[in-house]
């Protein structure tokens, strides 16, 4: 082999390594940006259904007190569990960042 079939080689050789190294980092990416669609898609669905159970002010003036208590409850307790929920998804998402950091 002359030199400049080497120095080809060596430069298709780069290529390869950072064709790899990109694709590495792009499912990286996907993966983190599925992650947060996760997280953001379980707070907007917990603040719709807080919306929906709390908004109608003309049904919680002519609802029994029983009702409303239920509601109320139903409310803090599907809150607590999407922001719970959340607050895992969040915590695991950066612990896989800092470990990719490492």
């Amino acid at each position: 082999m002359n030199a400049r079939e080497i120095r080809q080689a060596e430069l298709e050789g780069e290529i390869e390594n950072a064709t790899e190294a990109l694709q590495n980092q792009l499912s990286a990416y996907k993966e983190k940006g599925g992650n947060i669609l996760i997280v953001l898609g379980i707070l907007a669905s917990a603040y719709a259904l807080y919306k929906l159970l709390t908004d109608d002010d003309e049904v919680k003036a002519s609802a029994p007190k029983n009702e409303s208590f239920l509601r109320n409850a139903l409310v803090g307790l599907a809150t607590s569990v999407a922001v719970g929920f959340a607050k895992n998804q969040i915590l695991d998402f950066m612990e896989q960042l800092m470990n990719e950091k490492k």
